[in-house]
């Protein structure tokens, strides 16, 4: 759920350089039923592992906000022992609302603990089109956006709605988002593709695939038909390494999803 990017989980986490934030960060992409809500409030909570290798947990969390159409998108990542030798724990922050249908943004925070220099602040401002990005350290740059923008927690909400949307879901074929990553706007490309069931701890879902297009480091997200479209399991592959991250526990509208 959590995006992707350079600094976040989608990488290696042997490293408090590029992509440390394969927990989080990895999940900005994506996951039938005609009553599936994408905005539905939801807690799930996932087993991250390189191999057979445990290297932690991750949690994300999705809540209404204050103002009516507005939410709160958290993601927490929990490293255990061996892996908190190499990073911190990584926390990350969307506050957005939805304005005649499209996302927009108003606030994103990823924070590594004990690194200032990767751990960053994203305000946007709509009524001037820009983006105010702020590392830990006091670097800032404005960004210019278009009409439309996302931070890589609230591309994963637009990405699932853009699926909920869709009568035809596997016919949808490909999309492309605009990411601001860090003080950095791109592309974003996602590919629509069947795929078998999967089995996670959570339990047994019929899927979705979804790809991350024309990019070096593989991303996958299987998207849970039949759970609002939220990925059941996440794969990155990166420097000859395949990290995961696999369900164990779905909280659905205050319900356990099974």
């Amino acid at each position: 759920m959590l995006a992707t990017t350079r600094h976040r989980l989608p990488s290696t986490m042997l490293k408090r350089t590029r992509g440390h934030a394969l927990m989080i960060a990895a999940l900005a992409g994506i996951a039938t039923t005609a009553s599936a809500d994408a905005m539905t409030p939801f807690q799930a909570h996932f087993n991250v592992s390189r191999g057979v290798l445990g290297l932690g947990t991750a949690t994300f969390h999705l809540r209404p906000a204050e103002k009516p159409g507005c939410y709160v998108y958290t993601g927490h990542a929990n490293p255990n022992a061996l892996a908190h030798l190499f990073i911190g724990k990584i926390t990350e922050k969307s506050r957005f609302c939805i304005t005649n249908g499209h996302i927009h943004p108003s606030y994103f925070k990823h924070h590594i603990a004990g690194d200032k220099k990767h751990s960053y602040t994203l305000h946007f401002d709509w009524s001037r089109h820009v983006v105010h990005y702020e590392n830990g350290k006091g670097k800032n740059k404005t960004l210019r956006i278009g009409k439309q923008a996302l931070d890589p927690l609230s591309l994963q909400i637009a990405a699932r709605r853009w699926i909920e949307a869709s009568s035809h879901p596997t016919q949808l074929g490909q999309r492309t988002f605009t990411l601001v990553d860090g003080d950095d706007i791109k592309p974003y490309k996602l590919k629509v593709e069947t795929a078998p069931d999967v089995s996670v701890p959570a339990g047994h879902y019929s899927v979705l695939l979804v790809q991350r297009v024309n990019d070096n480091h593989p991303l996958k997200f299987w998207l849970a038909k039949n759970a609002d479209w939220i990925p059941v399991r996440v794969e990155k592959t990166s420097g000859g390494n395949s990290f995961e991250m696999n369900m164990r526990k779905l909280v659905l509208n205050g319900h356990i999803k099974h």
